[in-house]
């Protein structure tokens, strides 16, 4: 397990100072990193959602934002990589075939839906509950393990869900997959119980003072609700083409085996997909799904949880265990590769060129920086990165920025808010917070 250790750590700090995957990030995957920085809250700025535990990183390391986006970037990369590793070691009880599919999924996932998986809630909370996993699936047998060990898995769950509330749609797909294929009642209740005090407990913390916004989980099903699956197969389709290819194949081959009577798929494989096809088609009828531009990121748990399945299975039909190595090195140089070298200069430049190119402001004379939601969090991030100090920078206003009025209110007092774009626009800025700023204190960038 030493070299598993190492190698997740090491893949993990690769991705974080990766160019490649930093020219994917936008205003929603760097804010965390400023929440850290400013004013940390249990929950996203203006949410009641997604959860934000590894935002305290950036707060640690607040003296160089730099080592903090690293720190926050690596916990991202490296849970979101422990949840395939035990996920694929469960399912086939070999350390080789873990790592396999620890290279397989970025590199069918594409870098930027690998970036999306690991900055959006599935990533982490995923990592965190295959942590709390870790001692039963390696001793095999939960008899043998001691209260302090469950102990730690509460904890670790309640984390998960604190991120992700929407892990319980995976218990609600373990119940549907049971029921619909009249599968053998699988030994994961104490799981499906841990599962539902993680939900409760999330649930708890969404009651806390001062979070806001509504319930992004309600399942409206749809007039045309078969039109509706297949759109969101069109959806996968379009941004993971190898990962369905991959899907595909294995499930004919799969057939084709089975046909012959020699199986390839395991027991908890078929257990696990089945799962994976239910949640697939519970997110198909989420409201939010429907009403969201970029849908793709809620169908990503199941394209990770699939490609780890399908690797896996294609991994053990190996014939040598160096024959196993062999294809890993292979994977691991393929997606090192195609995420490109790690380095400061690089992943800051890859960051600017996230930014309009006219938008290079001098903000030397601001307290304040408000516009565009998309562009201000970018902007400043970037400058703090580029300095790797805060000192200097002003504070942003956009939406999500409710936390932070109390410090905007003192800026205003003595101190100029520049804005881009309409100054009416930046005008509701202002009154969303219900702050004064006076007439003479805007300037225009």
């Amino acid at each position: 397990m030493v070299v598993v250790v190492v190698l997740i750590l090491f893949a993990a700090a690769w991705y974080a100072a990766s160019p490649v995957l930093a020219s994917f990030h936008a205003a929603d995957s760097l804010l965390p990193l400023w929440m850290g920085w400013t004013k940390w809250t249990p929950f996203y700025w203006g949410q009641n959602r997604f959860g934000m535990p590894l935002a305290a990183l950036a707060t640690l390391f607040r003296s160089s934002p730099w080592v903090s986006y690293i720190a926050y970037q690596g916990a991202l990369y490296a849970l979101s990589l422990i949840s395939v590793f035990v996920l694929s070691y469960s399912l086939r009880r070999n350390v080789t075939t873990g790592l396999i599919s620890c290279t397989a999924v970025p590199l069918l996932m594409t870098p930027r839906w690998w970036m999306e998986f690991a900055n959006q809630p599935y990533g982490s909370s995923m990592g965190f509950f295959a942590l709390a996993s870790l001692p039963f699936v390696i001793s095999g047998n939960s008899r043998k393990l001691g209260k302090h060990h469950l102990g730690a898995a509460v904890v670790l769950v309640a984390i998960a869900f604190w991120i992700n509330q929407s892990l319980a749609l995976w218990v609600a797909g373990s119940f549907l997959g049971q029921m619909a294929w009249g599968l053998e009642r699988p030994r994961y209740w104490a799981w499906i119980a841990l599962c539902v005090f993680g939900f409760l407990a999330a649930a708890y913390l969404q009651t806390l003072p001062g979070l806001i916004g509504p319930n992004y989980a309600a399942v409206i099903l749809p007039r045309d609700f078969l039109r509706n699956i297949a759109q969101c197969i069109q959806v996968v389709w379009k941004a993971a083409p190898a990962f369905c290819l991959l899907l595909g194949g294995t499930l004919l081959a799969a057939a084709f085996a089975r046909a012959m009577k020699r199986p390839i798929f395991q027991m908890g494989e078929i257990w696990v997909l089945r799962t994976t096809a239910c949640v697939f088609l519970l997110t198909s009828v989420m409201w939010w799904t429907r009403v969201n531009d970029n849908n793709i990121r809620y169908f990503l748990p199941c394209i990770s949880v699939a490609i780890t399945v399908c690797s896996a299975c294609v991994a053990s039909l190996l014939p040598k265990p160096s024959i196993r190595w062999m294809a890993l090195s292979f994977l691991l140089l393929a997606t090192l590769v195609q995420t490109g070298l790690p380095g400061k200069e690089t992943t800051i430049a890859a960051l600017e060129r996230t930014l309009p190119g006219e938008v290079r402001p001098d903000l030397t004379r601001c307290g304040i920086l408000t516009g565009d939601y998309w562009k201000v969090w970018n902007i400043l991030i970037v400058k703090a990165l580029r300095q790797d100090s805060l000192i200097g920078l002003p504070q942003g206003m956009t939406t999500r920025a409710g936390p932070i009025k109390d410090v905007l209110n003192r800026r205003i007092r003595t101190e100029k808010v520049c804005f881009m774009g309409p100054l009416e626009k930046a005008q509701e800025n202002a009154a969303e917070f219900g702050i004064q700023v006076p007439s003479a204190s805007w300037v225009a960038l």
